[in-house]
């Protein structure tokens, strides 16, 4: 849950975090990756979204919020789920990245 603090929960990778909300939403790889083009991702293949699943590719940082939105998740949670994001992602800037407030993605 992006509202708990960080530190509290076990740390997971990208692809975890992904798997875990496609098991939720129950959306294949090629559901995910339509969703994807629909909202303006210009990925070439559908296996981009196995290859985020399995961390052997990274979730750029600008395809975060097409990702967000392709998953369905409100507007008013993408800025703090990119906060969390990034967070994981560059956890040396922690400090900045949650001392200011998030604005919606």
């Amino acid at each position: 849950d992006p509202a708990d603090p960080p530190g509290m929960y076990r740390a997971q990778t990208s692809g975890a975090w992904l798997t875990g909300e496609m098991e939720r939403r129950r959306l294949s790889n090629r559901e995910l990756y339509c969703r994807l083009r629909t909202v303006g991702f210009g990925g070439t293949s559908e296996n981009i979204v196995a290859q985020w699943r399995h961390d052997k590719a990274a979730i750029a940082p600008e395809t975060l919020p097409l990702l967000l939105e392709a998953l369905d998740i409100p507007g008013s949670d993408r800025g703090l789920w990119a906060q969390h994001f990034l967070h994981a992602l560059h956890p040396g800037l922690a400090d900045l990245i949650l001392k200011y407030p998030t604005a919606p993605v």
